[in-house]
């Protein structure tokens, strides 16, 4: 039942995606210029999993209205689709860093670095944060309600771009207003900071497999500062795909059809058969689906729909943006009827069929509007020149 839910669910999308695109020559010259790529199937994974974000979060909005709890959900799709879509992001990130460090021989200049990785999640993330701002004043009348000290270091971890992962304000948890998706940030943000000197081990293999070594033996005190050792461990597991396509950047078979069945299998495996998606079996077929969409599988065609690399393109709006989305609509229906706790499982599906355009429609307005216009200001390149 919640693999029919799915497939309704990212066919709307698609079909919203598609009457959106279908209107605007603005999109459509991105996805043309977008379509030389060096990978071209990342995007249409992009897409893939921030959608699958965005509808784990619908069963968990669902949920929270119903109990005022908030909780992973308990069906094992819609659970993979939160967790396990999150950690091949993050491999996306270690494959993607770590070949610019291998083709700039393990010279990673920190200052373009920093810079192109500010000018990248900054803008929207600002916009993300100033909507929570707005949010909780309103909530709270604009009024003080935690110790002056408190409150300002709670403004500071807000404003940090996702450094430090925070969920409350003012007395107020912040969680159910944006999806809470911001934690994944504060991997990002320290997996760049530690680039620059991982990318010296890019010169040698020996030492790349001390570095792992280490990792693995020390990784563990990282739980210490709120970074749990397995999620991190999702950006070696995507330097290792990198390792593989360089030393072997030719295997036709991986592009293949008859590959992609197998891996489809492992992958429901994976969602069927393990709970948590950070451990090292599920972060091995994670690989293997990422190493595929590199080598050029399609998983027969799905990657090359344009509506999904659309998806794809505005992934990282999708993925910060669909919570406050989600979130209104539950809020005009409370403000509307009183309460939604008592009412049937129908109104789960209106949202969501509400929320699907309307997310598709913020989230290219966003990257057109917020996130593009600084994407063209890049910095140079993060290798060695």
């Amino acid at each position: 039942m919640s693999f029919i839910t799915y497939l309704l669910l990212i066919c709307w999308t698609g079909v919203c995606a598609h009457f959106l695109l279908a209107r605007s020559r603005w999109f459509q010259t991105r996805l043309a210029e977008q379509a030389s790529a060096r990978f071209p199937g990342l995007d249409g994974l992009r897409g893939l999993l921030a959608t699958g974000v965005f509808f784990s979060h619908l069963q968990v909005f669902a949920y929270f209205r119903l109990t005022g709890s908030w909780v992973a959900p308990t069906d094992p799709l819609f659970r993979y689709l939160g967790n396990g879509c999150v950690m091949i992001f993050f491999l996306i990130t270690g494959f993607l860093f770590w070949t610019k460090a291998i083709e700039s021989g393990g010279n990673v200049r920190m200052v373009p670095l920093y810079v192109n990785r500010i000018r990248r999640i900054a803008p929207l993330y600002l916009v993300h944060a100033l909507i929570i701002l707005v949010s909780v004043g309103v909530m709270t009348t604009w009024t003080i309600q935690e110790d002056l000290g408190i409150l300002t270091e709670q403004l500071a971890q807000l404003l940090g771009l996702g450094f430090v992962i925070t969920s409350e304000l003012n007395g107020k948890i912040t969680v159910m207003i944006g999806a809470g998706v911001t934690w994944s940030l504060s991997y990002e943000w320290w997996f760049y900071i530690a680039l620059p000197f991982l990318a010296l081990l890019a010169r040698s293999h020996r030492a790349l497999a001390i570095g792992i070594l280490v990792y693995i033996l020390v990784g563990p005190s990282l739980d210490l500062y709120s970074l749990h050792y397995d999620r991190a461990g999702a950006f070696w597991f995507g330097i290792v795909v990198a390792e593989v396509v360089h030393r072997y950047p030719k295997l036709p078979e991986m592009a293949t059809g008859w590959i992609a069945a197998p891996i489809l299998l492992a992958v429901n495996t994976s969602i069927h058969g393990f709970k948590d998606q950070v451990k090292l079996p599920a972060l091995l077929v994670s690989s293997v689906v990422l190493a595929a969409v590199i080598y050029g599988n399609t998983f027969f065609g799905v990657l090359r729909i344009r509506t999904l690399r659309l998806l794809g393109l505005v992934s990282y709006s999708t993925y910060l943006m669909h919570g406050f989305v989600v979130a209104g609509l539950w809020q005009g229906l409370r403000l509307a009827l009183g309460t939604t706790r008592g009412l049937p499982a129908v109104w789960d599906f209106l949202v969501a069929f509400i929320a699907c355009p309307l997310v598709v429609l913020v989230s290219m307005a966003s990257y057109r509007w917020i996130e593009y216009p600084f994407i063209k200001k890049r910095a140079r390149p993060v290798g060695a020149s």
